[in-house]
């Protein structure tokens, strides 16, 4: 799945026990915001997916536990973890 974003994210996870596989996650020309924005969830696997032109690639806010986060192409800053 290709995702173009135009908001301040490409996917926005607030849930449990998800994967999000495959996806080629690109920003505005502005790069601004997050690739991936997980908030309060748990057990989710983020894998293979391609994020580019944000300001920041992947962003986990508090009260996400246990997630798994394998082989992503992340552009810019890598990670952003705000607990």
């Amino acid at each position: 799945m290709v995702l173009k974003s135009q908001k301040n994210y490409g996917i926005n996870l607030k849930g449990n026990s998800n994967t999000i596989q495959s996806n080629k996650i690109t920003g505005n020309s502005i790069q601004k915001g997050y690739g991936i924005y997980i908030y309060k969830s748990k057990n989710n696997i983020l894998k293979k997916n391609s994020i580019t032109k944000h300001k920041y690639g992947l962003n986990i806010l508090k009260q996400s536990q246990k997630n798994k986060i394998i082989s992503n192409k992340i552009g810019k800053k890598l990670l952003w973890v705000n607990s």
